[in-house]
């Protein structure tokens, strides 16, 4: 076998004197291969400008459609309506985290404040829920058009228009009456109430107190994504609430006869009903009564009105015998610790342990008490409520306080005492 070292000897030594040159067609061909195979190597220990271009155009593409999205999210998401934007946060389509929506001025560009406020005050968990299928429902319709102009978005979802509706717990009553609202709208978040009286409301359910009589319209404004909605559809009638009133006269101007006249002075009143304090009744408008017996009694009227409004008045301790008319104190009393009677007394009660006067013939009545230094600790205008001796929840000292009562007497004569009482301990 020959050595193949003297063969690799002899060609090298055989082509020494001949040298190829291939044209430039050829050159180019395996230039091209070469750069091929390097370029998919992907090396990039080794720096290649093509490598950079392609890195650039990438990143130029990636910034156009970023910003391409977020003008989308925050600028054509928009929907005008009634001088209001109601524009819907891009993390709403970013994420599921955020699900807020901003209503802004149209004029200012600011938040609406009022608005804002009324999203967050008394909104029932109901009504939340209620508004996060709502921008569910936007989102799943501005993802499904996002090619297309939205501005007009509104109109298309017909199910997100709100309907403003609510109940009244009464129509009618006497003064004061208090009525209830209970709102029963859809697709809204806000809401504004006008109650007819001058006062107005942005709470969901309200309760609104009509002190006067008269008639009153009430409307209810519900703002929701889908625009407003506004109802009129309730009317709060207020009946005048009777005066009940009445004078005690003797029947033959003697003081000693048993025999009395009642003179009615109400007022807006029509059905009457009296009680003389013997068992005996009456339901005339100004009758006579005659007492069997001398004694004091306690008598009452009832009134109501056409619409059955009611009203009363009672004049405790009225003396048939002489018809006597006073008011007496007394001078010293001793509270229970305890305080536990709350100023209420029975004439029965013996332990003086409340500070109240005893009456005849009176009809209207009122009560301080004061320090010496001018404070005042008590008042009432209650007949059957006296002093319990504390203030402020604490039995007050050993010492003397002053006294001052006014008021009327069943013939309408005026009153206006003062004294001194002593509270002791025990």
């Amino acid at each position: 076998m020959e050595n193949t070292n003297d063969i690799e000897k002899l060609f090298k030594e055989s082509f020494d004197d001949y040298k190829v040159v291939p044209d430039n067609n050829v050159w180019n061909s395996i230039q091209k291969k070469l750069w091929l195979n390097e370029f998919f190597k992907l090396n990039f220990l080794s720096f290649n400008f093509y490598y950079l271009v392609i890195i650039v155009a990438i990143t130029i593409l990636g910034i156009k459609y970023s910003n391409e999205t977020n003008n989308y999210v925050s600028n054509k998401i928009i929907a005008n309506n009634n001088n209001t934007k109601f524009i819907f946060n891009k993390s709403v389509y970013k994420n599921n985290k955020s699900k807020s929506i901003k209503i802004l001025n149209e004029k200012t560009d600011k938040i609406d404040e009022n608005i804002e406020k009324s999203k967050i005050v008394n909104i029932s968990d109901s009504r939340k829920t209620e508004l996060l299928k709502q921008q569910k429902a936007i989102h799943r319709f501005v993802i499904k058009n996002k090619n297309k102009d939205t501005s007009n978005y509104f109109s298309k979802l017909t199910n997100l228009k709100p309907i403003a509706r609510y109940i009244v717990s009464k129509n009618t009553g006497c003064a004061p009456l208090t009525i209830d609202f209970n709102n029963k709208s859809k697709n809204a978040y806000a809401f504004e109430w006008d109650f007819g009286n001058g006062i107005k409301s942005k709470y969901e359910n309200p309760i609104c107190v009509y002190e006067e009589p008269g008639t009153y319209n009430i409307s209810l404004k519900a703002i929701g994504v889908g625009g407003i909605s506004i109802a009129y559809n309730e009317q709060i009638v207020v009946y005048e609430k009777p005066n009940s009133n009445f004078r005690i006269e003797s029947k033959n101007n003697k003081k000693s006869d048993n025999c009395l006249n009642f003179i009615n002075n109400s007022e807006s009143a029509k059905y009457f009903e009296w009680s003389f304090g013997d068992a005996n009744t009456s339901k005339e408008k100004t009758p006579t009564h005659c007492y069997n017996e001398k004694g004091v009694y306690d008598i009452k009227l009832n009134v109501w009105s056409q619409n059955y409004c009611f009203d009363s008045l009672i004049i405790y301790g009225f003396h048939v015998e002489g018809s006597k008319k006073e008011i007496l104190f007394p001078n010293a009393f001793v509270p229970n610790p305890s305080g536990e009677n709350m100023g209420i007394y029975s004439l029965k009660n013996k332990k003086n342990d409340v500070f109240y006067p005893v009456i005849k013939g009176v009809t209207e009545y009122e009560l301080n008490v004061y320090t010496k230094s001018g404070v005042k600790i008590f008042t009432t205008k209650d007949i059957n409520k006296g002093w319990n001796g504390f203030y402020n929840g604490k039995i007050s000292p050993a010492d003397v306080y002053v006294w001052k009562t006014k008021g009327k007497y069943y013939d309408g004569t005026k009153f206006n005492k003062s004294g001194n009482v002593t509270l002791l301990h025990k």
